[in-house]
């Protein structure tokens, strides 16, 4: 995707976005996805990529032969690296806060997998590799010896500081408020506000709905909700949400509840969270490196300019070692697994859009002459890039292409690009071997200095109001995805090399 990243933060004024999960699909991740021809590993670090982005969709347990990777991520390290580095996200946007003092500034967290750690259990039964068992895992929550994790201690303390009022929501039952509140103090956590349990009355809601509710009702008592922590996208999403949600990573379990399928996740466009705001962790750049890049895929980092120069050469090897083909090559897996459940009408109307650059078209060799995105990015050099016209297909990409056109759907090409660049765009795409699609849309004169969610935005709703049912998406930018007139379910490819919102 391609757009001129010095007005793209100027114009990040469509902060609302959603993103509707078909409740019909129950991806279980290690049926659904046909292995990639690499290691195991590679292809776990995949499949935990696709987990901790929603790639997935409603996923039950972890595919059976990453439970060893699983088990060394969780405790080898890096896990924690990559925690440690979304609370310094947290943190670093906390500090942009005014917090006005009249303790309506609020900041909510989930507790499991959030505050305190559930390890033990999970050691017990598979990593996550085995079903969940609900009565085996209350008999651990009333032991009441669940670890809270260094990283999220560190965030809540921070956040105590800086006068948020510390809201708890979690999915567990009221009956085990007395139990929660002595873990949550022997782990350390003190002085929250309130601690939000599942009621009578919110037994059999989805996780989703549940916790939109609870945050409704807060709003409604004159609370700003500046922030949530959670492990969960259920956490997360919903309707009431926080001004910058962060999700902490966790490959053990999902919590979907596929029946509440529409959820709405606000970004604050005033925040411009660059990557120089964090603070490295004395540990090895490769391991900080690899944080950065999960954090980045996830949404986590927020906005950012330009890839931290430490991490150059870990970007440089991952797009062209096996593990970025691994990883898009898994994201399509999971696409083409969704796009076979869709009933096609027959009609033309069941659409699926792609986005061009990075996605369709690899512009690695640009981006290898310009430090793999730790260099401002250079609009004129770009444009001269794009009418040379020889970007090369990601094979990966250029399967579900032809794979979704098989299967009766509608191509749409949304791009970033200008109305000008449409003769080499259209050259390249076929040189590139793809052909047949329904239409490609570029910016025209209307649409310079709009956002590129906005953009996009509102040419999928053009679409919708044609009668256009867009089943699929799949783009390298959160801004090809988000906003308005959504797809039934959206797909993000791996691109760590720039961001625009």
């Amino acid at each position: 995707m391609t757009f001129s990243r010095s007005s793209s933060i100027t114009f990040f004024i469509v902060a609302l976005f959603t993103v509707l999960i078909n409740p019909a699909i129950s991806s279980r991740a290690a049926s659904f996805i046909k292995l990639p021809r690499s290691s195991i590993a590679s292809y776990c670090e995949s499949w935990r990529l696709a987990a901790e982005t929603n790639n997935v969709g409603p996923w039950k347990v972890i595919p059976s032969q990453c439970e060893n990777y699983i088990k060394n991520y969780i405790n080898g390290g890096q896990f924690d690296k990559d925690y440690d580095v979304v609370a310094s996200y947290a943190i670093d946007y906390a500090k942009t806060v005014k917090v006005g003092g009249d303790g309506k500034d609020a900041w909510v967290f989930d507790i499991d997998e959030t505050l305190l750690s559930n390890i033990e259990y999970y050691k017990a039964n598979g990593y996550g590799s085995e079903p969940y068992d609900s009565i085996k895992y209350n008999e651990v929550v009333e032991k009441g010896k669940d670890p809270g994790y260094d990283a999220s201690l560190r965030l809540y303390k921070a956040l105590k500081k800086l006068g948020f009022t510390i809201i708890l929501l979690t999915g567990r039952d009221e009956g085990h408020r007395s139990v929660t509140e002595k873990n949550l103090r022997d782990a350390g956590y003190f002085g929250w506000n309130r601690l939000l349990l599942r009621g009578q009355n919110d037994q059999g809601k989805t996780a989703t709905q549940y916790k939109s509710e609870q945050r409704s009702q807060v709003v409604k008592e004159g609370y700003t909700i500046h922030g949530n922590t959670g492990d969960q996208w259920s956490d997360l999403l919903g309707f009431a949400v926080a001004s910058r949600s962060f999700k902490v990573p966790n490959p053990i379990l999902s919590i979907w509840f596929f029946f509440f399928f529409v959820f709405v996740f606000l970004i604050n466009p005033s925040i411009s969270i660059r990557t120089s705001f964090i603070k490295l962790p004395g540990s090895d750049g490769s391991r900080y490196c690899d944080s950065w890049r999960l954090a980045a895929e996830t949404n986590n980092v927020g906005t950012w300019d330009l890839i931290p120069s430490i991490c150059v050469d870990s970007v440089a090897e991952y797009l062209n070692g096996d593990q970025f083909l691994s990883d898009y090559s898994v994201i399509v897996d999971y696409a083409l697994a969704f796009a076979k459940s869709v009933e096609i009408s027959g009609d033309g109307k069941d659409v699926w859009i792609f986005d061009i650059d990075e996605t369709l078209l690899t512009n690695i060799d640009y981006y290898k002459a310009h430090g793999y995105g730790s260099e401002p990015y250079d609009d004129n050099k770009f444009s001269e890039w794009v009418e040379q016209g020889t970007a090369p297909a990601f094979d990966a990409s250029l399967r579900l292409y032809n794979a979704l056109k098989k299967l009766g759907f509608t191509i749409i090409l949304l791009t970033g690009r200008d109305e000008h660049q449409r003769t080499s765009t259209e050259t390249n795409l076929r040189d590139a071997g793809y052909s047949g699609w329904e239409r490609l849309l570029l910016r025209g004169p209307n649409d310079q200095g709009k956002s590129a969610t906005n953009y996009k935005s509102e040419q999928r709703s053009k679409l919708i109001e044609e009668g256009f049912k867009i089943r699929g998406n799949s783009g390298d930018q959160w801004s090809d995805l988000q906003g308005f007139a959504v797809a039934d379910r959206s797909f993000k490819v791996p691109n760590p090399m720039y961001y625009i919102p």
